[in-house]
């Protein structure tokens, strides 16, 4: 299914008081005290909407506004005795309202205005009869004119709104060619179906579902309805609050308020930009006053990324209370939060006053936001109503007291695999609570209101999100590139008189989702449109400022292409311009070149302290020699960047910040010569900056085929840092590009070499990721390389001040583009360094136990996502941040751990490799009797078994020891440690 972008985020905030039952019981008893359940539903878009066009880059707003914005509350006001919240963020509202209304200026322009209050891409696409449409126009509806949640398409009791026809032109799509009629069609039920057909009879288009051919007339009836439910949408908000449902609000352009609040980080220099804070929360408040006629009480700070910087604005600005995430108060409090600590009310102080604060409990929260959608909805809505009473048991004394459950669900209804686009699940679930005596819904507005009781202060909130750090929207360089862009062009702006329009364009620009779609860690399918998106806001803001055109950074001008991830492997070759033996560029990377006579491609790889290149070369190198011909290599970096190539004047599809270039005209007859850098100046302009010191070591070669090598230095790269770059072949002197290779940019990193004495080494058996012997991996074809959990290696070093463990894997692979380079392993390593310490899991998700006679001390959890992947914690709770790289090509995953945490390690230690899942429990893929598309086969226990793939496990025991579970007594398999001596 496509996946469709903006962020729906559910909260759940549990106030429960437990009942007073019989001795030994575990139900709730019949003289239960109630269980206070509120929801509340963060709903967010981005600002969609170019200022200086008036038009939509993506439609989202739209298409949700007419389907699931509308359906969330209208189930809510079908059930009298639910009371949620909604946070609706006021850059949504503004655009809803757009679509809703056509302004004078609009109607005069006729077009699409005369049905619709704004414009967006396929809003143009459509209006336009397919007569008259482009090849590349119809290609574009054939392809994304299926954007939906295809609920429609699926003929199942579980979907009853089953369309034969758009079904079948889906099928057409992948035969053939659209022809105009079916066109038309496709464009009608796409429109169609973007609205909940709980509206469809309502306004008139019930009688279009069952059509197999429309005309244009439709079209335009379609979207004239669509500008009416955005007319009508915030009515149903304001139903809500009249049955004591409650609305909050966002800082208006969902800007990360810590990052705001930030004097800077590693290559980012920023001011505190506080009034720009205060502004984003004060616009929300008057947007909101206007639209419900009073003020917020509470606030939902953007991807719940709080700090305690953010603090003083939030109290300053009125807001009674916010929301985070159980993370963050991990931090705080400096240990893992129990049942107790998470059902706490919390409050936070600034200078002016405090406010009330909730963190959610997340393995819940996932449930609903990834895990329910594909599970039968009677047997997910049970599970939820178990998960409650669960935590009531948990419980002691929970008068006043609050747990918050946040499911962070991306488009939940639509993107989770829910029958009926989240439909059916919702009216079972607000059913279920309805009739449930021991809940009773409310809001945190409310429970405020009614407290007694004081709530635990929180001297210093830690900072952090509901992804763990904010890594997320910083730290990569292409997200501190854009947050250098903002940082210039808000100086620019507030040169001289500031205008307004211009402190607009930056505040959009401040909003979170350029961030997050920034960088390597995550992936939109549309990478590039928010990169425009985000550099039309600032480019906006310059002419706003009143700066001439020319004066704009041209590289707010280069159009993203979205790069290709690729892994460096390492090479030892000699120059000579030739292959000397076929392993030379074995580990290198290659690259295939566009169509031209005189090279077929080149492969990159990276030795000591240096990159190598080899050009292949269609004729022989040294034919080449005196041609005014030039091989560029053309990097990303930190400094200026310029739009287009040096001598063809094309662009690349990112800029080009420095060029490492090889003039074949310049070469000496035998070949040999030099490769030189040049830096971009940000206005097309180039400057020479190679170093004469370093001039032996830009060594190149022209022989059979053409070889070069630089030092990292020379580009300014260091070891696990992302940087983009493509080869062209230019004529500096007839101004020509003649080829360029690959065909889209390519982003990687060298890996960083492992240093430090070698202490301890330990190989585990090939082929045993078969967990007791009969595991087997999930079906979906990212798992379908073999080795992907099977450790072949474990070694630790001895680097000074760290320890270095190292994991070897039989394959390795990053399909999911996971920051720290690996997507599949989740490893978990246990050691017994101490006296003391636990013999129960940290988490419960691995499903073992630990050898009595050897409990834990320290816990380290690593994977490939920096916000859970990067876990160090000691027996008693502690948790900190260690560092983790990957090298793919090696198939090695590195941890390094600081000997301030880990003294030593000496002693026994417990190796687990597991399947990770980001949305699962405790981050790991759970192994069931068959395996599924997303969960592995072959336990014979489920309830009771490991969900381990490979263990180090002592004299090879590993298909004894994880059988060792005992299901009738429900009792886990207990492991026996790996000794480790690094004297030995």
């Amino acid at each position: 299914m496509r996946k469709v972008y903006f962020k729906t985020l559910v909260f759940l905030v549990l106030t429960t008081v437990l009942a007073i039952g019989t001795p030994g019981g575990s139900a709730v008893a019949e003289n239960t005290k109630t269980l206070n359940l509120a929801l509340i539903w963060h709903q967010h878009q981005p600002l969609y909407r170019d200022a200086s066009t008036g038009s939509y880059k993506l439609p989202w707003v739209r298409v949700h506004a007419v389907q699931e914005y509308y359906d969330s509350p209208a189930i809510t006001n079908d059930f009298e005795n639910i009371r949620v919240t909604y946070n609706l963020v006021p850059s949504l509202i503004q655009q809803i309202r757009d679509y809703a209304k056509i302004t004078e200026a609009e109607a005069a322009k006729g077009g699409i205005y005369k049905y619709i209050g704004a414009t967006d891409t396929h809003l143009r696409l459509a209006l336009k009869p397919a007569a008259e449409l482009t090849r590349a126009e119809k290609d574009k509806i054939s392809e994304e004119f299926f954007w939906l949640n295809g609920y429609m398409l699926d003929d199942d009791s579980d979907d009853p709104y089953y369309s034969a026809r758009y079904a079948a032109l889906k099928e057409i799509t992948a035969e053939r060619q659209l022809t105009e009629q079916e066109i038309t069609d496709l464009s009608a039920l796409f429109f169609l179906w973007q609205i909940t057909p709980t509206l469809h009879e309502k306004y008139g288009l019930k009688d279009l579902r069952g059509k197999n051919h429309y005309d244009h007339d439709n079209i335009i009836e379609i979207f004239r309805a669509q500008k009416k439910i955005c007319a009508n949408l915030l009515d149903q908000y304001r139903e809500a609050r009249k049955g004591d449902s409650e609305i909050i609000t966002s800082p208006y352009y969902h800007p990360i308020l810590p990052l705001l609040m930030s004097d800077g980080w590693s290559e980012v220099e920023k001011e505190v930009w506080r009034q720009d804070t205060l502004a984003q929360l004060e616009t929300a408040k008057d947007l909101y006053k206007e639209v419900f006629g009073e003020t917020p009480s509470g606030l939902w700070p953007p991807e719940q990324a709080v700090g305690q910087n953010m603090v003083g604005p939030v109290v300053n600005s009125g807001f009674d209370w916010f929301v985070s995430d159980e993370g963050v108060l991990a931090d705080s409090i400096g240990s893992t939060p129990g049942v107790k600590e998470l059902t706490e009310p919390y409050r936070v102080t600034g200078k002016s006053g405090n406010a009330y604060l909730f963190f959610r409990q997340s393995d819940l929260s996932n449930k609903i936001s990834f895990s329910y959608g594909n599970k039968p909805t009677s047997w997910a809505v049970e599970d939820f109503m178990n998960e409650l009473r669960q935590i009531l048991k948990e419980m002691e004394h929970p008068e006043n007291k609050l747990l918050t459950v946040a499911m962070d669900g991306e488009n939940w209804m639509f993107m989770a695999g829910y029958p009926n686009n989240g439909r059916r699940f919702l009216k079972e679930l607000y059913r279920r609570l309805s009739e449930a005596s021991w809940v009773k819904t409310t809001t945190p507005g409310a429970f405020i209101a009614t407290r007694q009781e004081s709530a635990t202060e929180i001297e210093e909130l830690a900072t952090g999100s509901w992804a763990g750090d904010l890594s997320t929207w910083k730290g990569e360089p292409e997200e501190n590139r854009a947050w250098n862009w903002l940082v210039e062009a808000k100086r620019k702006s507030e040169e001289g008189s500031v205008d307004q329009e211009a402190k607009e364009a930056i505040y959009a620009a401040e909003g979170s989702d350029w961030f997050w779609w920034y960088g390597t860690d995550k992936d939109s399918g549309n990478d590039e449109v928010f990169d425009s998106l985000f550099k039309t806001h600032l480019i906006n803001a310059y002419r706003e400022s009143g700066v001439k055109e020319d004066a704009i950074p041209r590289k707010l001008y280069v159009d993203k292409a979205p790069p290709v991830s690729k892994s460096l492997g390492e090479v030892k070759v000699k120059l000579d311009g030739r292959t000397s033996t076929p392993d030379d560029w074995k580990g290198s990377a290659h690259f295939e070149a566009s169509d031209n006579k005189y090279f077929s491609g080149f492969s990159l790889g990276y030795g000591a302290n240096n990159l190598f290149v080899r050009v292949n070369t269609k004729v022989k190198a040294t034919s080449l020699i005196g041609e005014d011909l030039s091989f560029n290599l053309y990097f990303s970096g930190n400094s200026a960047a310029n739009a287009v190539t040096r001598y063809g004047g094309r662009p690349l599809g990112f800029g080009l910040s420095q060029v490492v270039s090889l003039h074949m005209e310049d070469v000496e007859k035998d070949g040999s010569w030099n490769v030189f850098r040049y830096v971009s100046d940000g206005k097309g302009g180039w400057k020479f900056a190679s170093s004469i010191a370093n001039l032996s070591r830009r060594k190149a070669k022209a022989g059979k085929l053409i070889e070069f090598k630089f030092p990292y230095e020379t580009i300014g790269i260091e070891p696990e840092e992302n940087f983009t770059f493509r080869m062209t072949l230019e004529q500096r002197n007839a101004g020509k590009q003649l080829a360029a290779s690959p065909a889209k940019p390519v982003i990687t990193k060298i890996p960083k070499p492992i240093s430090g004495e070698k202490v301890f080494s330990a190989t585990d058996p090939k082929g045993d990721d078969y967990g007791p012997g009969t595991y087997t991996y999930p079906k979906a074809p990212v798992f379908k390389h073999e080795g992907l959990f099977d450790l072949r290696k474990y070694e630790i070093y001895d680097s000074g001040d760290k320890w270095i463990f190292t994991f070897d894997f039989g394959a390795m692979t990053n399909p999911w583009a996971a920051p720290l380079g690996f997507s599949h392993q989740l490893i978990n390593l246990y050691l017994d360094t101490e006296e003391g310490g636990r013999t129960e899991t940290y988490k419960k998700g691995a499903r073992v136990r630990f050898d009595p006679e050897s409990p834990w001390d320290y816990f380290i959890k690593i994977a490939g996502w920096p916000g859970y992947g990067r876990e160090f914690v000691t027996a008693g709770g502690q948790e900190r941040k260690i560092e983790v790289t990957s090298n793919l090509e090696k198939k090695k995953v590195v941890a390094a751990v600081p000997k301030s945490l880990l003294p030593e390690v000496s002693g026994n230690h417990y190796l687990l490799v597991m399947s990770q899942d980001g949305y699962g429990k405790d981050h790991l893929r759970a192994v069931l009797e068959e395996a599924t598309k997303w969960q592995g086969g072959g336990s014979k226990a489920p309830s009771v078994s490991a969900n381990v793939y490979d263990y180090l496990a002592p004299s090879n025991q590993q298909k004894e020891i994880l059988s060792s579970y005992d299901r009738a007594k429900e009792q886990n398999p207990v492991l026996q440690p790996f000794p480790v001596d690094p004297n030995d």
